[in-house]
């Protein structure tokens, strides 16, 4: 492998790196289909430090439904980035 991500480190919400891969754990609360082309499908998680919004864009609502189901604690793994 030519890259490799580590993520064995996880952190709490409040805590992440802004433009850093990061892994969170916390419990999946709602998820906000998009109502226009364009804008993301959103899945909000929620750990003791607060909670984040997930952008999926070109997301198929009953696939992310059934890999991050509402009230589920998961491991979430990926770039933080700051949107909209």
């Amino acid at each position: 492998p030519v890259h490799v991500i580590d993520r064995r480190q996880i952190y709490k919400i409040a805590e992440a790196p802004v433009g850093q891969v990061v892994t969170i754990v916390g419990d999946v609360r709602d998820h906000t289909p998009s109502t226009r082309r364009g804008i993301p499908y959103r899945v909000r998680v929620r750990d003791e430090t607060g909670d984040i919004s997930i952008g999926f864009f070109h997301a198929r609502e009953p696939y992310i439904k059934k890999v991050l189901p509402h009230g589920q604690k998961m491991a979430i793994s990926g770039r933080l980035d700051l949107y909209k």
